[in-house]
């Protein structure tokens, strides 16, 4: 589910339910910004409880920002997996 709590603000809850497993909540939230009228930046963070506390140290939060040039985006994400180290993740996309 999501839900706009302002025009450039939008939260967003998942619950999940396996039959094989314990179900799990996450939640997000991403922040839009208009730097220009074809460049949008992105601020997003959320948090998994499926992740959290599977190894000791910071897990289930994740961090990221992307920005949006005309029709090519790029996106990065943070993810802390505690004693494992860090995941990050960069991703670029376009559409025609």
């Amino acid at each position: 589910m999501a839900y706009a709590i302002f025009d450039n603000c939008l939260l967003a809850e998942d619950i999940v339910a396996p039959i094989d497993d314990r179900p799990y909540g996450a939640f997000g939230t991403e922040y839009r910004f208009r730097l220009k009228d074809d460049v949008t930046f992105f601020g997003r963070m959320g948090y998994n409880s499926r992740t959290a506390g599977s190894v000791d140290g910071f897990t289930g939060a994740g961090f990221g920002a992307g920005i949006l040039l005309g029709k090519i985006a790029m996106d990065y994400s943070f993810l802390p997996f505690g004693g494992l180290g860090s995941v990050h993740r960069v991703s670029l996309s376009s559409w025609f």
